[in-house]
């Protein structure tokens, strides 16, 4: 079952120097857990605003593997309007 909900989240000890993964869509991985997926790109915060992006997914993770792809899974994934 899929549920989102609207609402606004006040991000604390995020950097705006730290790059974010951000993804077009989500997988959910059946351990109450999340993933990045689609087209996947690490942003700042800033780089993020300033390049008009929308609707895109994120797990507030900064890790990567030795390709560049994102590595983290969490337990809550926003998608960022």
């Amino acid at each position: 079952m899929k549920v989102e909900y609207e609402y606004t989240y006040n991000a604390t000890n995020l950097s705006s120097t730290n790059k974010y993964w951000f993804g077009t869509s989500y997988k959910y991985n059946g351990d109450n857990t999340f993933s990045v997926g689609g087209d996947v790109e690490q942003l700042t915060l800033i780089e993020y605003q300033t390049a008009n992006k929308n609707n895109l997914y994120i797990c507030f993770s900064t890790t990567s593997d030795c390709n560049g792809k994102p590595t983290v899974t969490c337990q809550r994934l926003l998608k960022v309007r």
